[in-house]
């Protein structure tokens, strides 16, 4: 688009596509930056105010892109296409989708781990942990809503996603193979191949030993030619082993036969081979068919992960930009300090090597204004139309502005930029006529409702100056609207006379320059700028004769001069006053800043006690963790009558410890009441424990292990048994609930049971070495790859305890390698549970040290 083009905005862009790593990721950040297409493109103003708050939204949460595996999501399309020609997609293509899925569910993982979602009058809603982007925003509640939107329809088909998930998982090794149980048929059949192979391989090695000696071999190792085992034999010793031929070496010293009395061997491997592939081609096409069913779910879903790493992008460019939000006014357009974002990315340098630097520019202008630009040649007019373009461009697309405070601007509905020299040769066009082609179409009648804005460089100034000065002017006043600004350049006096009078909605403005003639870039409102043309030729080494000469033709100083002199006084005069107004905000400025210090030092000193809290709580919670695994030790050898007072007596003063009474008592209770609390929180819990009975009722047992509904992911042990109820405990938490809202776990006598084999667990190791492990499969293997170590200690208890109730011995955990996190995790847990006998890592067979092997 020729506004990208003209503005340097494009510069930008290409900026973020660089970093983009998906290929849904590409078209969102296309789509939230074409914002100069008017006719095809419409974006609207609560459209980039959503965008502006979306990306700001993610610059305060701080996520990395790159640190997310946005590249694993692939390209989707491909795969759609792939399914609609051919209607099945091959192994390699099933592992790619696989991959892809894993890395969708990772990237939705960070952005759920960001925000937490809360039920709203049966709607979820999302919304960012611990207040991160709340101060700058106004509190506006900000999510990104397609993103979000996915993912609740991800949770709505969060079964059938889950299940093509494990379907691929189960039958996918994730290098582009099957797995050998991804069937039962294929894993009989590729265990007939791998025993039919053995025996083959073992005969033809007997074969080969007793060939050697007669030295009619190559090779004393078997090989594969057309998918026949075979022997390397010497050429011209063929006649020496008695079989079919298969192939020559290119050296031709060797040939591959393969021995008769194996022929038949070789012929079964061939046809079980060919009965593998059958059922792994049918495996790929039940796959694909349920890809298939899911792709309207999955393309919905790529939409809303190419949106979210657009948007990190963005988000990444504001931080390292120190960008600010922006508002939309519906008059004013005010920018200070805005650093042209073309030029920071394109790191001009200077011809010595060192970075030019980089001077803000500031505007503050009103609609319905059409101000002249003037000032010397190459002061900096043309940046400043620039600045004001690409300002625009930014808030169109939400993209926050590199200024040093908030800027405010209108939204624009239609930018029209004239910059540069348009001229067509082979179209028969000049410069004049080129600018005026493209101006025409500006003129054409509008409702007046939309906000314009014109950039025009030194119209007029291809052509008879008197003819194209009043050229000029004639379209400035065409132009002018209450809801028009006109930013042009230009070098007639004429328009800069008309412009310092205020005539109607003209203005004049200037660029200021050093006293050595080069830009400072900052605009100067209602000033008389001289172009100054004899200056610069100065500047530029010509002869001075020269400069002489067309000083003398010139004819020296004239009213004009004096007019400018007088003019600058004024100008100085008021800037004066200004900048004593200036600091009269600046000083009331800081006094707010002390104000707002000291109110972030009290959140502060808040937020650190509430910390120390926390960190008094964690360990409390710790000490009590480790009581109850001491206890579970000592109940596996039976608790003396001494021992289980102490306990009590041990739980009883934690218990009093944490209660929140603790926490909240002011210095004068913790002096004067600590010690009564702790002695009557003892007393509470001796006299409850003391109510522990041994009954035998029917039903629940003192010792069984249950859950309860609305404690999940918690095992409570059954402590009482009465009449009345049950009652149970965790820790020092003890409940009382409902029969019905009890789940049994682990009986007395499974637990008795547990503990007579625990008795005898020396014995039992010793003979683990001599017993025959069951092999690795779908029923006795745990699969934690995915999960969240927080949440894996109730996965592995439940599995564990489901692997004694069905009588397997073995079971494996598949934790892979990761971060290590969750290996340590899991081998830790092993370590510490009375239910396991011993762990090891899996045979490499099994999966190695990926997998670990579980003796229960």
């Amino acid at each position: 688009m020729k506004e990208h083009q003209a503005l340097d905005f494009n510069i930008l862009v290409e900026h973020l596509r660089t970093q983009v790593q998906s290929a849904v990721g590409a078209e969102a950040l296309s789509a939230s930056l074409n914002v100069g297409d008017y006719e095809n493109a419409k974006v609207s103003q609560s459209q980039a105010e959503d965008r502006q708050l979306d990306t700001l939204h993610l610059v305060a949460l701080n996520i990395d892109p790159s640190a997310l595996p946005f590249s694993s999501l692939g390209d989707l399309q491909v795969c759609q296409d792939r399914l609609r020609h051919f209607k099945t997609l091959n192994g390699p293509e099933l592992s790619e989708i696989l991959n892809a899925l894993h890395a969708g569910t990772r990237i939705f993982d960070c952005w759920d781990a960001h925000g937490t979602h809360k039920s709203s009058e049966g709607k979820q809603t999302w919304q960012p942990n611990a207040n991160r982007a709340a101060a700058s925003l106004s509190g506006k509640p900000l999510f990104l809503e397609c993103l979000h939107v996915a993912r609740e329809r991800c949770r709505d088909h969060e079964q059938a996603f889950e299940a093509l998930l494990e379907s691929l998982d189960d039958a996918l090794d994730g290098q582009g193979s099957f797995r050998d149980d991804a069937s039962e048929d294929l894993l009989r059949l590729t265990g007939d191949r791998r025993r039919l192979e053995n025996r083959l391989l073992k005969s033809l090695q007997e074969e080969i030993q007793t060939l050697e000696p007669l030295g009619v071999l190559n090779s004393n190792v078997p090989t594969l030619r057309r998918g026949r085992h075979v022997l390397c034999v010497r050429a011209g010793f063929q006649n020496r082993v008695v079989g079919i031929v298969h192939d020559a070496s290119q050296s031709e010293q060797s040939v591959f036969i393969e021995p008769e009395n194996y022929v038949k061997q070789g012929n079964r491997l061939v046809l079980l081979n060919d009965e593998i592939q059958a059922e792994e081609a049918r495996l790929a096409k039940l796959l694909s068919d349920k890809l298939a069913a899911a792709m309207p779910t999955l393309n919905r879903v790529w939409q809303a992960l190419g949106l979210f790493e657009a948007y990190l992008l963005r988000a990444q460019y504001v931080r390292e930009s120190s960008s600010k939000a922006y508002h939309f006014n519906a008059t004013q357009f005010e920018v200070e300090s805005f650093r042209s974002p073309a030029l920071e990315l394109s790191e001009s340098e200077s011809a010595n090597g060192v970075k030019s630097p980089l001077v803000p520019l500031s505007l503050s202008l009103q609609l319905g204004e059409a101000w002249m630009l003037s000032g010397p040649n190459a002061g900096g007019k043309s940046v400043a139309l620039k600045a004001m373009g690409l300002a625009i461009l930014m808030s169109r697309a939400g993209l926050p502005l590199p200024t040093s405070r908030s800027a405010t601007l209108p939204f624009v509905d239609d930018l029209q930029v004239l910059l540069g020299d348009g001229q067509d040769v082979s179209a028969g066009e000049s410069s004049f006529s080129a600018q005026l082609n493209q101006i025409r179409p500006w003129l054409e009648p509008t409702d007046g409702k939309h906000v314009r804005v014109f950039l025009v460089d030194e119209l007029g100034a291809s052509t008879d100056p008197d003819e194209g000065s009043s050229l000029a002017q004639a379209l400035f006043e065409e132009l002018s609207g209450p809801q028009n600004l006109v930013l042009a350049t230009t070098h007639f006096q004429s328009l800069k006379a008309m412009g310092i009078a205020r005539k109607g909605a003209f203005r004049s403005g200037a660029m200021a320059v050093d006293e050595s003639g080069r830009p400072t870039y900052q605009f100067r409102s209602d000033d008389l700028g001289q172009s100054k043309p004899l200056e610069l030729a100065r500047r530029l080494n010509f002869p001075e004769t020269l400069l002489k000469r067309a000083r003398e033709i010139k004819g020296g100083d004239d009213k004009t001069d004096a007019l400018w002199e007088e003019l600058n006084r004024l100008h100085q005069k008021v800037e004066a006053r200004e900048a004593q107004a200036e600091q009269a905000l600046s000083d009331a400025k800081a006094k707010e800043a002390e104000l707002n210090n000291a109110r972030e030092a009290l959140r502060q000193n808040e937020e650190n006690i509430e910390a120390r809290v926390r960190e008094s709580l964690s360990s409390e919670i710790a000490e009590v963790r480790a009581l109850v695994g001491d206890a579970v030790r000592k109940q596996q050898r039976g608790l003396t009558s001494q021992e289980t007072t102490e306990l009590n007596h041990s739980v009883a003063e934690i218990a009093a410890r944490i209660t929140p009474d603790h926490f909240t008592k002011t210095s004068a209770d913790k002096k004067g009441g600590k010690q009564d609390g702790t002695r009557a929180a003892n007393s509470a819990h001796r006299e409850a424990a003391s109510k522990i009975k041994t009954n035998d009722e029917e039903g629940y047992h003192l010792g069984d292990r249950v859950r309860v509904s609305g404690f999940e992911g918690t095992i409570f042990d059954v402590i009482e048994v009465t009449k009345k109820g049950v009652v149970v405990a965790k820790g020092p938490l003890r409940v009382t609930p409902k029969l019905e809202a009890l789940t049994l776990v682990e009986s007395k006598a499974q637990k008795d049971r547990n503990k007579a084999r625990r008795t005898s667990q020396s014995t039992k190791t010793k003979s683990l070495k001599k017993q025959k492990s069951e092999p690795r499969n779908r029923n006795n293997t745990l699969d934690l790859r995915g999960h969240r170590v927080a949440n894996a200690e109730s996965t592995l208890t439940d599995f564990v305890a489901k692997m004694l109730e069905r009588g397997h011995r073995d079971a494996y955990i598949l934790h892979g390698h990761g971060t290590g996190a969750m290996k340590a995790f899991v081998r830790e847990w092993v370590r510490s549970s009375p239910l396991v006998g011993k762990s090891e890592s899996a045979h490499h067979d099994d999966g190695g040290d990926a997998v670990t092997h579980v003796f229960l």
